[in-house]
Formats: C-alpha cells, sequence, structure tokens
C-alpha cells in the first residue's frame, strides 16, 4: 500500500505577498531544494512530483525538478484543485495516497509525517492532517476522493486550498490530529509567506544552527518558547 504514496509539492514562483520566495536560502540552500530533500526524506524520487501553474515564470522550475531528479508537472495556474486533479488522472494515480506538501514550508518533519503515513495505511482512513493545518507535516488523502469532489460541485476555497472540501464538507473516514502532536504547538506556524516571515527564517538561522538538519522538532519547540518569534 505504501508503494502507492505520491508526493505531491504544490510550488510557484510569482506569490502574490512575497515573489520568488521559494528561491530564498536556509543555510545557504534554495528553500524549494529543501522541501525536496523533505520529500526524499519520506519516499523514493520516482514518487516526487513538483506541481507548479502554467504562467511562463514557473517553467524555471522544471529545471529545479531535473536537477533533483524528480517529476514535473505544469498545469492550471488559477485552479490549483484542477492541477492536482489533472496530474492524477494523467498519470492514473486513481488509486494512490496523495501526500501534499507546500513549498513555502521549511521547516516540515518527515519524522512526524512518516507517522501520519503509518496510521494512515494503519487506520485506514481516507483524509489526514494536523488541526490546525499545520506548517510542518502535510496532509494525506486518498486521490480518488479529490476526483470525485472535482468532478462533483467543489467550493471555491477548494479551488485554491485543494483539500479544503475534503476537510470541511466530505464525510469520508479521517484521522486528525491535534495542536500539540509530537508535542509541537501547530498554532504557532512558521512558513515563508510574508517579509516578517523572512525575517523570522533569518532569526532562526542565526540563533538555532540545528535547524539546518531535515528533522529538527526539539528545535522547533524550543523556537516556539521565545516569545522574541512571536511578538
Amino acid at each position: 500500500m505504501k508503494n502507492n504514496l505520491k508526493i505531491f509539492i504544490q510550488a510557484r514562483i510569482d506569490s502574490k505577498r512575497l515573489p520568488g520566495k521559494i528561491f530564498f536560502t536556509f543555510f545557504n540552500e534554495l528553500i524549494i531544494d529543501r522541501i525536496i530533500r523533505i520529500a526524499k526524506e519520506i519516499s523514493p524520487n520516482k514518487n516526487i512530483y513538483l506541481l507548479t501553474g502554467n504562467y511562463k515564470n514557473n517553467f524555471y522550475l522544471k529545471k529545479i525538478a531535473n536537477k533533483n531528479k524528480i517529476n514535473f508537472y505544469c498545469g492550471s495556474e488559477n485552479n490549483v484543485l484542477k492541477r492536482f486533479c489533472d496530474l492524477i488522472v494523467k498519470k492514473k494515480f486513481l488509486d494512490s495516497t496523495i501526500l501534499r506538501i507546500t513549498a513555502d514550508n521549511y521547516l516540515v518533519q518527515p519524522k512526524l509525517v512518516k507517522l501520519m503515513i503509518n496510521d494512515f495505511f494503519k487506520l485506514n482512513v481516507e483524509y489526514s492532517y494536523v488541526d490546525p493545518l499545520s506548517h510542518y507535516a502535510g496532509e494525506l488523502f486518498k486521490a480518488k476522493n479529490l476526483i470525485k469532489n472535482f468532478r462533483n460541485k467543489y467550493s471555491k476555497m477548494a479551488k485554491e486550498h485543494v483539500t479544503w472540501d475534503l476537510r470541511n464538507k466530505i464525510e469520508i473516514k479521517k484521522k486528525i490530529y491535534n495542536n500539540n502532536f509530537f508535542k509541537v504547538l501547530h498554532k504557532k506556524s512558521i512558513t515563508l509567506d510574508t517579509i516578517a516571515d523572512l525575517k523570522k527564517l533569518k532569526w532562526i538561522e542565526l540563533n538555532y544552527p540545528r535547524t539546518k538538519k531535515l528533522n529538527c522538532l526539539e528545535d522547533i519547540k524550543n523556537i516556539q518558547n521565545n516569545i522574541q518569534l512571536y511578538k
């Protein structure tokens, strides 16, 4: 069953709030390269797909995918749900489980995600996530449920956020982890979406050098306890 796991990394270059954010560096490594390394820690290269929109600038990401020896897919720019579903149909992934990771969450924890994957298959669920939606983990879902949502009536929020309806509307078997899953406060997010986030990233880089490692849960907990970061 786990051989049917595919990792979809959602990325684009022309972010509205922080353009080109995935090309900023963390410990002299591009954010997008770190995210791909995280994915490789979880599953083999052949199961990893870098998904982006069809704006011209985004085609540079194909070079990133080729450099890292993973798959690349370019689809709808404005309908991200369609982008995901088109790839699922094209590659005949209907019976697969998808791990969705967004490219700006540079502190996704492979150890945490692996536990979620084990639970997903052991409990035979259809959708799994941390509530609130965590920047330290991904989401797992059955591809067939996403396709069903797309082919029926899907919400405007799902068009942009992909799993919105699975999480909030569709009655499927779910495994939901709480805010302190793995003793991390998932409400205290660390991502890269604004200039303020970029300042946090550089502050973390300076003060917590061990976060260079992909698995750095203890350091994340320490960072969350530092009031300065969350003022």
